[in-house]
């Protein structure tokens, strides 16, 4: 779906969206690492010509099948989100924009031939929404941390406070130094 700025700015009404969009295949070959599958997205928005800017509101559904962030294996991520973006002419009507409304909108510009492309735009939104750190229902429950032969991956709070067996590990040569003010107290 894409609109040209000249058609849009002869709107008197808006467009209404209510669709279905098959984009899996471009999802996938867009962010193959992070994208495995996704579900068919359900799209519901409204795109308006507004005093020479372009406003595009959307709400996302879909689902999409992404890689566990500590053991890679496959977790199904819905995702359900709003956003709004809005498009002036020229990469120059930018930061007037920005200047007079700083509520931090997302402020494009159209493409090389002067058009907007909306299936890019929801596809540019459902990566965004990606999160940095995804684990399995069975990572998240049993906070399992990957290991291998020799090494294992602690959390930081480990790191923090290292114990074994509920006792401080202790360096074998400084062991005896435990006993050190003790011996020396007694003496006294």
């Amino acid at each position: 779906m894409k609109w040209s700025w000249q058609r849009l700015s002869t709107l008197d009404e808006p467009i209404h969206i209510h669709r279905t969009m098959a984009l899996s295949h471009q999802l996938v070959s867009r962010d193959s690492d992070e994208i495995l599958s996704a579900s068919p997205v359900k799209v519901n928005g409204l795109v308006k010509y507004d005093f020479d800017k372009v406003v595009v509101k959307a709400q996302v559904n879909c689902s999409l099948v992404v890689p566990s962030s500590r053991s890679l294996v496959p977790v199904k991520l819905p995702l359900n989100f709003h956003y709004k973006e809005i498009y002036v002419k020229t990469k120059s009507d930018i930061k007037p924009y920005l200047q007079e409304h700083p509520e931090g909108d997302t402020v494009l510009t159209p493409d090389q031939n002067n058009e907007i492309d909306f299936e890019k735009s929801i596809i540019d939104n459902i990566i965004l929404q990606i999160p940095t750190k995804v684990l399995s229902p069975k990572e998240k429950r049993d906070h399992i941390m990957p290991k291998g032969n020799g090494w294992s991956v602690i959390s930081e709070d480990q790191y923090e406070h290292p114990k074994t067996a509920g006792h401080q590990k202790v360096d074998p040569r400084l062991a005896k130094l435990k006993y050190y003010f003790s011996k020396n107290n007694k003496k006294k």
